[in-house]
């Protein structure tokens, strides 16, 4: 498999009820969509369900993309990458 190309999303998911802990209330979450396309064509969708903000560790929204788009992406895109198959129970 040859990656063609890898895109990045990011979406503001409201939640039905709020989240809070002494940082504050959450009530909605930046999610970080990626979806990775073969030369192919086949696609596949994953996501980075980071924090908003700095506050639990160093990885939060904003490192979380710059990370993806600056290094990672650019890494296996046009590499050619073995799959393994996914073994049930």
């Amino acid at each position: 498999m040859i990656i063609s190309s890898i895109e990045l999303r990011e979406i503001r998911l409201p939640l039905i009820h709020f989240f809070e802990t002494s940082f504050g209330r959450t009530t909605e979450r930046r999610i970080i969509l990626v979806r990775v396309t073969d030369a192919d064509g086949e696609e596949g969708w994953g996501e980075c369900t980071t924090g908003e903000g700095p506050f639990y560790s160093e990885e939060w929204t904003e490192t979380a993309w710059s990370t993806l788009n600056a290094f990672l992406a650019p890494m296996v895109l046009a590499e050619s990458l073995k799959m393994r198959p996914v073994s049930t129970p």
